[in-house]
């Protein structure tokens, strides 16, 4: 059950047998159906996600109700609020599955207790911060320097699963741009 997860842990840093038996150890199953909100705002997220199936979003909710779609991950995957998850803080965003998923989850305090105990995860923690910190940067990027039209492409080429498996609502959340915005582009 937990292959995947450990071939991905394995791959990213050097570390014994023992000591990724011990860390997967920590990870638990948990299966959640479409539209599970994992976190909500205002909660404080204790829990590290690895997706083995399914994609889960992570969105905040601005003035008038509207969904700003933050991060999307699917299979092979990490999520969670990331700045509550570090700073043990209220989160100001939702995670939520947008599919049925399954998914391995560890405790903040696991997670954390990790960097102690095993030779290598402080690595594997690095390598998810700098990661998450490329995608951040390159997603603004793309707000400040492309048009509507130029990120739907770059998205297209990129990822195209978004386009395949993602209603177009929240599509066009991830790219901020209006569903309407969307169809137009789609539909020229």
């Amino acid at each position: 059950m937990k292959q995947n997860l450990k071939d991905l842990i394995a791959g990213s840093i050097t570390i014994t047998d023992a000591d990724l038996e011990k860390t997967l150890g920590f990870f638990k199953f948990r299966e959640v159906s479409k539209g599970t909100l994992l976190l909500r705002e205002d909660e404080t997220e204790n829990n590290f996600h690895y997706i083995q199936t399914g994609c889960i979003r992570t969105y905040f909710v601005i003035k008038g109700g509207n969904l700003k779609t933050r991060h999307i991950s699917f299979e092979n995957s990490f999520i969670a609020s990331m700045s509550s998850f570090i700073s043990a803080k209220p989160s100001y965003e939702y995670v939520e599955a947008i599919e049925r998923s399954e998914l391995l989850s560890i405790e903040r305090a696991h997670f954390f207790q990790l960097l102690d105990d095993v030779v290598g995860w402080k690595d594997f923690y690095i390598s998810v911060l700098e990661k998450g910190c490329r995608f951040q940067n390159e997603k603004i990027e793309s707000y400040v320097t492309l048009t509507a039209q130029e990120r739907y492409n770059k998205l297209l080429i990129d990822s195209p699963h978004f386009i395949k498996r993602l209603p177009n609502t929240i599509v066009a959340s991830y790219l901020d741009i209006s569903p309407e915005t969307l169809s137009r582009i789609k539909h020229p």
